[in-house]
Parts: structure tokens; C-alpha cells; sequence
């Protein structure tokens, strides 16, 4: 008895907390929507603009439904498509569906993950219109009462037209009408069921399910669609299986005047920033950028260089850390970054690992590792080159060794650092193979590092953003995170500089001032699929890539050494039209060492010589990795390896091999010189007469640092005898002096 009174008092206590919280959440949804009105001037046609303004204060974009379409003219099965999907107790609650959010409240507990809202058409509808994008108790208040006044003051039908006409797509497309137009290159009152269904299952994620940009994701957005308007009898079982079947045409067409994927990258920016689901919550907002029209202008088209496929381009100011341009026909795609991964990924870790310099030789050799054998693209190799060599021409052999120096744990740490990650493990990361790609814009920032002392940052094109209220939400700020010594980024720019001279982005080696760059191509022999070119001064950061969306093969010609450098060259000329950008600034890390040449390119060893002249190179080495091997200059007399004299055919021919950095004289019997040679040569003597002896002498000598010649042993060669029959008598064997 005693425990039941207990029970009895525990769920008498629950019901009066219960009831306690619905009066309050009652009494706040009275206090709190209050003032709440239905504005019918904010339910126009037009929808609520989101303005984005260039770094001069021109408009860019301001993004506005165009087409209205009334009621009667959207096909009864689009309208399905989206009641199916959206809210399909659409005709039959008052603009609440209060069966579906305690539905969806369910699975989001059950699930412990917040999976499913229980919006109808309605709540969105004047969400969109009305309230900004803020998660607060108070905007989900007002929002259900506004739903309720719209429902009170139009028929379904009528609300539901609204809403199709102001729905955000994607892509700066407002309204079925432009969607159907835009992305199915029809009117909307042409598609069918599966035209529907995609267009219904952009608005879940405009980024995440438009065709274009995501067709996988938005096919198999369609046919979860289609499965529901089927699961509510919208479709027979015969419609339904055509349907799901069908090849859907995506024929969108890129507007490069308003620069459609540009105006995408701000308000996926923008949201990022705002913590927004979807762009149709920036309706209202003006977006500040740092985009230069001027930038804009420099950025050509594949088809001004007479080759077809897709692309993008993106132009970073050092200086504001920020993005001034960007063109594209297929948005930030992921793909493969090739060899313009290499300098980042590869060299920039195993020198700040102390694994290299730029001056350690490696062998560029055949090699197998457990199957895999990379080559070069030239099909050749190389044997021993610098590393500096092997970055600037991108020979792939010594990339993939460093890359097993290193270790792939070690490679993605400092990629990771990067916001770089893959999942793949074997040794084709050190040619940039990682597994989903990255996007071009990653690509732009992972390169930050080598023109800010080693700190990584990421550079976007908002500046600014100020809401509907006119309140600043967002101010720009850069975060910066060290990732490499100043004194790698440096010696990186070293290496790419030599890309330029003697690599493959020699097609900007007509620039007089300071400039690195890296390519990259991504292909077989029977095509490329993407390639690249990033270069950047102390002023700029420009990173092309080209490459087909669906992944198709390009033209055979098309290599990240031509046509991307080319598009990198044209707008370096623009950028730089007045002045040139300043060269690399040497930090106090870094020591710039002179090697003995033929220690180093003989035996392949780092010999310091403290002296710049024609005997050394120089190379740039970070001060806590200095070489330590000093060159001890042998004591080198002049001298002959080899010599010998023949007769044939009226002819004397006297051959002389000398040691290295040695020539050589030959006199007559008189000691005339009668030949001088700096270097290992042949000697022919004609016009011999016969019955005759003639006597030569080598001589050899070299030439000191100061100038100074020194002249080595005098040789006796043997003497030779004509006898008119061209056969050479000699008076002593060949051996002897």
C-alpha cells in the first residue's frame, strides 16, 4: 500500500511538472508572438534578395526569383514530388503539422542524432520569408504562428504556389520555373515524374543534391522520392519502375557573366560562417567579398586557347589572405592534385624532417615496391639528381622514395595539418594519388604555407556580412597554424623557382621578376583527366585546373605544363602589367652554401668550399642542417692519361687524353707549338712528304684559380716514318717515351 502511494505521488508529480512546462511553453509562445503579423508585401513574387558586393562596392549578384509560374500550369506530379517529400500531410493540417514533430522528435531520440524536423510547406514558406536563420525557441515560436495566419488567410493551393515559385535550388536559381529551366533546359510544364523528383531533391541540400555539381547524390535523391510518391500511391508500381529507370539529362547552362559557381563558393562560405543549412537562409543578407572585377576579367576560358573541357581558376591576394577571384564551369570538384601535390605533401616534410636538403642527390632508378613501380613521364630515368632537380622537373621515382622515407603515417600528419586528409596507404601518395581527391581550392591553400613564414591558413572571399537588420554577424578573420619553418617555406620557393628556368612551367621563364610554380597531371597514355598548374609570387597565389566534371578524358595535349601555365601566364601579364612583385625575403634559418661542383656531381657528395667561383654551386640549406663535410682540394698536376700516334693515308693523327681540367700542346722537333687544345682532342698533320721522319712532343698544362698556367711533363712521342707506301715506320715501341 505504501509503495503505491509512493507510484501515486511520483506520477502525480510528473503530471503537475508536466503540465507546469506546457503552461509555460504556452505562455512563452503567447509572450514571445505577440506582435507577430503576416506582412502579405513580404510574400511577393520577388524573393527577399541576398545582395554580394565586390572589394569596390558594385554589386556581383543579387540573387531574385525571375519566373513566376502560376498553379495550374506545374504539372499535378511535380506538385506531388515535393508534398511527398517536403510534407505529406500538406492538405490536411492548418499549417502544422503537429503528428509530424512529434514523429520526427521520436526517431531523433530513438536515433540519438537530430535526423529529421517537422517543418511543413507552410513553416518553410514563412520561414524563408520572414525570419532569419537563427536556432532560437523564440524564431521556431514565431514561425508556427505565422504558419497558422498563412494558413488562415490562403487556400493550399495557393500557398503551395508561393512556395514552388520562392524555393531555393542551388546554384543562384529561385522558383521551379528557373530550376526546371536552368538545370532540365525545359519548361516546367514539360517534365515528368523523374524531372520532378530531381528538382524536389535539390532543396533538402542545394550543395550537397544539385545534378550538377553532385549527379550520384542527386540520383539517389530522386529515387528515394520516387519510392515515397509511390509509397503514397502518386505512382503505380509501372510508373514507378520507368521512372527510377529513366536517364535523366541534366542540361545546364553556365552564365559566365554572373559568374553562377563564383556566387555558389561566397554563400557556401558564408553559411559555413553563419552555421546555415541552406543558402535560401541568406535571403535578406548582404555579403561583402574581396572579389576584384579586374581579377575576374584576367581569368580566361579554355576556349580562348581553341581546347574544350571543363574548368577553374582561383586568384588569392597574399597580402589580404584573401581570394579575388574565381571562375569555374563545374564548382569546387574533389579530384586527384597529381604532382602539384608533391611540394607540400612530399619535400616540404622531409626537409622539415631533416631527411633532405635541396641539394641531396637521389636515385632516379627502376625500382619495385612489392608490385608497384613508378616511372616518369618522360618514360626515362635520370640517375642521381638534387632533390631540387626532381621537384622542378617532377621526376616521380625519388618522390615515391621520400614518401617511404618518410612513412605514410608521418605524411598525413603533416597533411592533416593541411586540412588534407585520405585514406589510402600505399606509396602512390608521393604522386599525389589520394584517395577522394581534394578541391582546388584545398590545393590553393595548401601552398599558403611557402609565402607566410610556414603558417598555413585557409583564404576565402568573405569579408563582411550584415543581416536583414542590418546587424554585422560576421567580420573577417583569418586563422593561421605553423606547419612548416620558415626556413622549408623558403627553401621550397628555391626549388620551385628552378621550376620555372629549367622544370615544367618553363612557359613563364619570360618573367623577369621572382616567381614559383608546380604542374600537375593526372592521366594514362590513352588521356589526361585533370591537370594543373599553382605559381605564386610574394603578391598572389593563382591555381588552375582543368578537367572535365564526369570525369572524361581530355585531349591527349592538354598537360599541366601547357595550357594551365599558359592561362597562369596570361594573368600574371594583367596583374602585372605596372610593376613586378618584390623577390623572397632570405629568413636568418636559412644559409646559402657553396659545394665543390665535381665532388658533387662525380661522387655525389656535399663538400663545402666556402668559396663562389666556377669550381662551386650553391644551394640553400636550413641553419640547423648544415653540411658537414668540408672539400679538401687534391694537389692536381697537369698531366696525359693517354696518347698515341698513327700513320695512314699520307696522314699523321696523334690523339691525347688529359685529366680533368687539363689541355694540352703539341710541338714539333724545333719545339714550336704547332696545336693547343683545353681539353681532350684529336690532331691530324696532312701534307706529308714520304721518306720522312717527324717528331712530336706533348705538353700538358691548366690553368689555376688566379689564372696562372702551369705546365706539366714534356712527352716524347714516337717517331714516325714515311716511306711513300703510307705504312709508319717507328723507332721505338708504342709504350715507351
Amino acid at each position: 500500500m505504501k509503495t503505491l502511494k509512493i507510484i501515486s505521488a511520483i506520477i502525480a508529480a510528473v503530471f503537475i511538472v508536466a503540465a507546469t512546462v506546457v503552461a509555460a511553453v504556452f505562455v512563452a509562445y503567447f509572450i514571445l508572438t505577440s506582435d507577430v503579423k503576416l506582412d502579405e508585401e513580404k510574400l511577393a513574387v520577388r524573393t527577399p534578395a541576398c545582395v554580394i558586393y565586390a572589394d569596390d562596392g558594385s554589386i556581383i549578384e543579387e540573387s531574385v526569383q525571375t519566373n513566376y509560374v502560376e498553379i495550374d500550369k506545374i504539372p499535378d506530379i511535380t506538385k506531388k514530388a515535393f508534398i511527398a517529400t517536403e510534407d505529406k500531410r500538406f492538405y490536411n493540417h492548418g499549417g502544422v503539422d503537429f503528428k509530424g514533430i512529434l514523429r520526427a522528435g521520436a526517431r531523433n531520440i530513438f536515433s540519438g542524432k537530430l535526423k529529421e524536423g517537422g517543418s511543413t510547406i507552410s513553416q518553410q514558406l514563412v520561414k524563408n520569408a520572414y525570419l532569419s536563420g537563427e536556432k532560437t525557441l523564440a524564431r521556431k515560436f514565431k514561425e508556427i504562428k505565422l504558419a497558422r495566419l498563412l494558413e488562415k488567410r490562403y487556400s493550399k493551393d495557393k500557398i503551395l504556389e508561393i512556395y514552388l515559385n520562392t524555393i531555393y535550388f542551388g546554384k543562384g536559381i529561385y522558383g521551379i520555373s528557373d530550376a526546371a529551366k536552368r538545370y532540365l533546359g525545359k519548361d516546367v510544364s514539360d517534365i515528368d515524374a523523374a524531372e520532378s523528383a530531381i528538382l524536389a531533391g535539390v532543396i533538402k541540400s542545394p550543395r550537397k543534391y544539385n545534378p550538377v555539381d553532385n549527379f550520384k547524390n542527386s540520383q539517389s535523391r530522386k529515387n528515394l522520392i520516387l519510392k515515397l510518391m509511390r509509397e503514397q500511391n502518386y505512382l503505380t508500381d509501372v510508373e514507378y519502375n520507368i521512372s527510377k529507370n529513366k536517364e535523366i539529362i541534366i542540361d545546364f547552362k553556365t552564365d559566365y557573366e554572373t559568374h553562377n559557381e563564383l556566387i555558389d563558393i561566397i554563400k557556401k562560405s558564408a553559411c559555413s560562417k553563419l552555421g546555415f543549412e541552406n543558402d535560401a537562409e541568406l535571403n535578406g543578407y548582404k555579403i561583402y567579398t574581396s572579389i576584384s572585377k579586374p581579377a575576374l576579367s584576367y581569368i580566361g576560358k579554355p576556349s580562348d586557347y581553341s581546347i574544350d573541357c571543363d574548368y577553374t581558376v582561383i586568384i588569392a591576394d597574399v597580402a589580404k589572405k584573401k581570394i579575388i577571384a574565381y571562375d569555374s564551369s563545374v564548382g569546387d570538384l574533389k579530384r586527384c592534385p597529381a604532382s602539384a601535390a608533391k611540394p607540400w605533401l612530399i619535400y616540404a616534410p622531409a626537409l622539415e624532417e631533416k631527411l633532405i636538403s635541396e641539394a641531396t642527390k637521389i636515385s632516379d632508378e627502376k625500382i619495385n615496391y612489392g608490385g608497384y613501380s613508378p616511372s616518369n613521364a618522360d618514360g626515362k630515368y635520370h640517375g642521381y639528381v638534387s632533390a631540387k632537380e626532381a621537384l622542378s622537373k617532377s621526376y616521380n621515382v625519388p618522390s615515391v622514395k621520400l614518401a617511404d622515407a618518410l612513412g605514410i603515417d608521418k605524411i598525413k600528419k603533416y597533411a592533416k595539418l593541411l586540412n588534407v586528409e585520405f585514406e589510402n596507404d600505399d606509396l602512390s601518395v608521393g604522386l599525389g594519388n589520394l584517395s577522394g581527391g581534394i578541391t582546388i581550392s584545398s590545393l590553393l591553400s595548401c601552398y599558403t604555407p611557402f609565402i607566410n613564414n610556414g603558417k598555413y591558413y585557409e583564404p576565402d572571399s568573405v569579408e563582411k556580412i550584415i543581416d536583414p537588420k542590418g546587424k554585422v554577424v560576421y567580420s573577417s578573420r583569418v586563422d593561421e597554424r605553423q606547419v612548416f619553418s620558415d626556413s622549408t617555406a623558403f627553401i621550397i620557393n628555391d626549388m620551385l623557382k628552378e621550376t620555372i628556368k629549367k622544370g615544367t612551367a618553363k612557359k613563364l621563364s619570360s618573367f623577369s621578376f621572382a616567381i614559383c610554380a608546380k604542374t600537375g597531371t593526372n592521366g594514362t597514355k590513352q588521356g589526361n583527366v585533370d591537370a594543373y598548374c599553382v605559381a605564386y609570387t610574394t603578391e598572389h597565389i593563382i591555381a588552375v585546373r582543368l578537367g572535365n566534371a564526369d570525369g572524361k578524358k581530355m585531349d591527349n595535349t592538354i598537360s599541366g605544363g601547357n595550357y594551365p601555365t599558359l592561362m597562369v601566364k596570361d594573368i600574371l601579364e594583367n596583374l602585372y602589367k605596372t610593376h613586378s612583385p618584390k623577390d623572397f625575403t632570405t629568413p636568418d634559418s636559412v644559409r646559402e652554401i657553396f659545394i665543390a661542383k665535381d665532388e658533387y656531381e662525380k661522387n655525389h657528395k656535399i663538400a663545402v668550399t666556402g668559396k663562389d667561383d666556377k669550381n662551386s654551386l650553391s644551394f640553400y640549406f636550413s641553419a640547423d642542417n648544415l653540411p658537414a663535410e668540408k672539400y679538401e682540394p687534391k694537389e692536381i698536376s697537369p698531366d696525359i692519361k693517354d696518347y698515341k700516334i698513327s700513320y695512314n693515308n699520307g696522314e699523321i693523327t696523334i690523339s691525347v687524353t688529359t685529366n680533368e681540367s687539363c689541355g694540352f700542346y703539341i710541338l714539333d722537333d724545333k719545339m714550336n707549338v704547332i696545336f693547343k687544345s683545353e681539353k681532350s682532342a684529336d690532331y691530324i698533320i696532312s701534307n706529308l712528304e714520304a721518306d720522312t721522319e717527324y717528331l712530336f712532343y706533348i705538353q700538358p698544362y691548366m690553368t689555376s684559380d688566379g689564372g696562372k698556367e702551369i705546365k706539366g711533363e714534356l712527352k716524347k712521342l714516337p717517331t714516325v716514318k714515311t716511306d711513300g707506301r703510307n705504312k709508319p715506320i717507328v723507332d721505338s715501341p708504342w709504350w715507351e717515351e
